[in-house]
């Protein structure tokens, strides 16, 4: 009998165990809105300390904040800023700036100060990307959208940051969307439109290249370990009929793919469904979760080894554009359309798992 009753209480610690591990999950807590821009926020981006964090609004007003403090510590205004996304160099005191006449210009963060201008280009960047040792700088340029044009081409340029010029550079017959080194900075990662990836051996010049369909790839990012790559597809809305929107209708995508690629080889290794139409991405530095925002405004912690959702909550009120993590995994920021503040959550006590 006291064999039976030892039987039945792991039984019952096995069957309680999801549940107990489910209590212990903290939904994630708006803690400040960081207040000072005039229009929605665009960009967002934490230095490697996590002490310092970008916001880059709708009107090119980009601004540093101390993320302790709450106190924004220098306003930058940009008014031919190309690309919303303003990276950190690793040591924190520089920023890099996509321009629209073609160069990136590298920016003291406490002033605006210009520190290096890169040109070469010859349309504009739409991306920049620093690597993780700081010696290199990936990106990205397009004819895409100049004097209407219908042509896609573009390229994508690898920079020496000491000597001030461009090492190599990738060709595609598509418009480059977004440039990401791995965290070891020995791969560079581009994405193109028509669902395309590129994966470049920054040591060799070693190109393969990726494709899964024609989506478009909306968002990237590397995994903490650096072996895996995340992107966000989501298809185009069928047509609607007449008189008809909405799901199925004509209105936004209902559902996104989440794709996962092995960076060594480039091979496409799982995929899952998430619901709404997500425009943002970033991944948690447990290396386990990605996070998403969708354009309704949810955002959705998912496990990148079998898609299962692990939190979901309302963080904005319209669609959210950008999303950061801090490199502890502690804090987190959103920007979205309904607002031009800038969220904090605290996630420091939500178990990714």
């Amino acid at each position: 009998m006291k064999k039976l009753g030892v039987s039945i209480s792991l039984v019952m610690v096995a069957l309680l165990a999801p549940l107990l591990h489910a209590a212990t999950q903290t939904v994630p807590k708006l803690v400040v809105e960081l207040k000072g821009h005039a229009k929605n926020i665009k960009g967002l981006a934490f230095s490697s300390n996590g002490k310092q964090l970008c916001s880059v609004a709708e009107d090119n007003e980009v601004k540093i904040w101390d993320v302790a403090a709450r106190s924004c510590i220098a306003t930058i205004h940009l008014d031919d800023l190309r690309s919303h996304h303003v990276p950190f160099s690793p040591d924190g005191k520089t920023i890099a700036t996509a321009r629209k006449d073609s160069s990136i210009k590298l920016l003291e963060a406490s002033t605006g100060k210009l520190v290096l201008n890169l040109v070469g280009h010859t349309e504009p960047v739409v991306a920049v990307a620093f690597s993780a040792d700081g010696k290199m700088l990936a990106s990205a340029s397009s004819v895409y959208g100049r004097n209407n044009s219908k042509d896609y081409e573009g390229e994508v340029r690898l920079w020496d940051i000491g000597k001030a010029k461009h090492v190599a550079n990738i060709k595609g017959d598509q418009a480059p969307l977004d440039v990401a080194f791995s965290r070891d900075s020995k791969t560079l990662a581009s994405t193109w439109r028509g669902g395309t990836i590129r994966l470049l051996d920054v040591g060799t010049g070693q190109l393969s290249t990726r494709k899964r369909n024609d989506y478009t790839i909306r968002s990237m990012g590397f995994s903490p370990t650096g072996n895996q790559i995340a992107t966000v597809q989501t298809s185009s809305a069928p047509a609607a009929p007449k008189g008809m929107t909405g799901p199925g209708g004509g209105g936004p995508p209902t559902e996104s793919e989440i794709w996962v690629w092995e960076t060594a080889t480039g091979k496409n290794t799982d995929s899952f469904v998430l619901p709404g139409n997500v425009f943002s991405m970033a991944f948690h530095p447990g290396g386990i979760n990605v996070v998403t925002g969708d354009y309704t405004g949810m955002i959705r912690f998912s496990d990148i080894d079998t898609g299962r959702g692990t939190a979901s909550f309302q963080g904005h009120q319209g669609c959210i554009d950008c999303l950061a993590i801090s490199p502890d995994g502690k804090t987190m920021a959103s920007g979205g359309r309904d607002t031009s503040t800038v969220k904090l959550w605290d996630i420091s006590g939500y178990i990714p798992r």
